[in-house]
């Protein structure tokens, strides 16, 4: 709610105040991402969490940087970077594994068979809707540059909204007014304070950055760098619990970054490459 009422607010500022209406007639793409990053990825996330072990569901979503790799390079009919990618994703794929050994061991779960397929079915859709996002986002801002990040971020945050309250109409209806008893002062300040911190930052931030990102990076580059996510998410972690990474984690953590470094330099050197021949054959 925070993401989204803030999101109102600057859209209505950057339309009302500063006049500038170029973002909305992108209205139909905004709630396209809406659908299938706020409402199915989410929800899949959650659903395959309470099926399966979550550990599960981590390692699956973890492959997104490689799927994104593939497929954008694979729509795009780029063998030439798809082969560039294949040895860094398959370090950040054996880093991920070894990140999530002792989570998949040490997590215990009482899901039957078939709540176990449903998790897998479950995080496999997760998966399909942010490959999908990530390549869809980044080709509407690459193709429309009249799209600002903070405004793409507005629109969607909006719809999003808007989405939210539908959803919170058919909450009350079912449980007569139950559903806002649950949020009171009573929660504390800290739980008020992480809401905030949650809206603003990991929400609205974080979108607002990737979406400059995206606006300026191939996809396939973009996919690679987003691991980074699973990398400071397990150091926020440890943080936070006061003790240190066995060794296993710390060598997935390095192989990780090793396959990002690796991608990042790849991908530079080329796109080096192909302006020196681009000057190349002007000159000739």
């Amino acid at each position: 709610m925070v993401y989204g009422i803030l999101s109102v607010l600057l859209l209505l500022f950057s339309t009302f105040i500063k006049k500038d209406t170029s973002c909305l007639k992108y209205w139909k793409e905004a709630a396209l991402c809406a659908i299938v990053m706020n409402l199915i990825y989410f929800a899949s996330l959650i659903y395959g969490s309470r099926f399966t072990a979550p550990s599960i569901i981590t390692l699956i979503i973890g492959t997104g940087p490689i799927t994104i790799t593939v497929f954008s390079c694979l729509l795009k009919n780029d063998r030439k970077l798809l082969y560039l990618f294949i040895f860094p994703s398959c370090f950040i794929f054996f880093g991920l594994c070894l990140i999530s050994i002792e989570a998949i061991k040490n997590d215990v779960s009482s899901s039957t068979l078939f709540e176990h397929i449903q998790g897998l079915l479950f995080g496999l859709i997760s998966l399909t809707a942010w490959t999908w996002y990530v390549i869809f986002n980044s080709k509407v801002l690459r193709t429309n540059n009249e799209i600002k990040p903070v405004q793409w971020t507005a629109l969607i945050g909006t719809i999003t909204f808007m989405f939210s309250l539908v959803g919170v109409y058919f909450q009350v209806s079912m449980n007569d007014n139950e559903y806002f008893t649950q949020f009171s002062w009573e929660l504390g300040k800290d739980f008020w304070i992480g809401i905030l911190v949650l809206g603003i930052f990991c929400s609205w931030a974080a979108f607002t950055l990737w979406n400059m990102a995206g606006s300026r990076l191939h996809p396939a580059l973009v996919g690679q760098l987003s691991i980074l996510e699973t990398i400071f998410g397990v150091a926020l972690i440890y943080t936070f619990q006061g003790h240190l990474p066995s060794i296993l984690e710390i060598s997935g953590a390095f192989c990780m970054l090793l396959g990002v470094s690796w991608g990042l330099y790849s991908f530079t050197k080329s796109q080096n490459q192909q302006d020196v021949q681009e000057i190349s054959n002007l000159s000739l």
